[in-house]
């Protein structure tokens, strides 16, 4: 019993399945929308007959109108339920017989047209490796759609930058000939030819140089090694001869400062 049970709801499913593949739609949906249908208009039905008896009221005698106000409202429930369960039991059964009849599917091996020249029988494994190489061809097509759009900005880019020296260099054709350059004032030529004699590297000033002794440097680097060597020649014993030793080199170094800065 259980297995006859299992088998009639699996082949209803399936059915209903292959129904909605023919179709296009659920035929459950299509039944519920005429069940549908038929409730609203047994609601319009029901709100024509109320607006007709509520006019026939208002014309009738101000003394029953509390009393016919109450019976209409009574009879108008009573008339949407009958109405309703009417509706209900007559699409029940309409549903039924729709199933049975209009879509019912027999029990036999068929092929949907959209389905024709399909393989189905193809196992699962091998479904799911179809699926991961179709998505891995997705993702190169859309990385080959970016590189793509990416080329074209570049070469957009390219074509801005070669206009640009294109101009650069028409600007600069003038150049090209060694006869423009006569025209030039002697002063400029003049000018360039000094700058061409310059030295790659320029000393620092107060920089003396290595390879040269100290009284050959400058003029402020031989007055310095005067003064010192002075100094150092004249320098006494006693403290008096010290403490004069020591203003006349404070005086000489503070003279060759004075000179470095002018």
């Amino acid at each position: 019993m259980n297995t006859s049970a299992e088998a009639t709801i699996w082949d209803t499913h399936t059915a209903e399945l292959l129904l909605a593949e023919i179709l296009g739609f659920p035929p459950q949906m299509f039944l519920d929308d005429l069940t549908n249908i038929a409730h609203s208009n047994v609601r319009m039905t029901v709100e024509a007959v109320e607006l007709f008896l509520r006019h026939w009221i208002d014309k009738q005698d101000s003394s029953k109108l509390d009393a016919l106000n109450k019976e209409l409202e009574t009879g108008i429930a009573a008339l949407q339920t009958l109405l309703d369960s009417h509706t209900d039991l007559a699409f029940d059964l309409f549903e039924a017989w729709a199933w049975r009849n209009i879509f019912e599917i027999p029990p036999i091996p068929m092929v949907t047209p959209h389905h024709q020249g399909l393989d189905l029988t193809i196992p699962g494994d091998e479904e799911t490796r179809l699926q991961r190489e179709l998505s891995q061809k997705k993702q190169k097509l859309d990385a080959t759609r970016r590189l793509e759009v990416l080329l074209a900005d570049a070469v957009k880019v390219s074509a801005q930058k070669k206009s640009l020296a294109e101009r650069n260099l028409k600007q600069l054709e003038f150049l090209s000939s060694t006869d423009s350059l006569k025209d030039l004032p002697d002063t400029v030529t003049s000018i360039v030819n000094k700058i061409q004699e310059l030295p790659d590297e320029v000393p620092r000033i107060g920089q003396r140089d290595p390879e040269k002794r100290r009284w050959e440097g400058s003029q402020s680097d031989f007055l310095a090694w005067s003064v010192a060597r002075a100094i150092e020649n004249t320098r006494g014993a006693d403290e008096i001869g010290q403490f004069i030793d020591e203003q006349t080199g404070n005086a000489a170094m503070k003279f060759v400062e004075a000179f470095k800065r002018v």
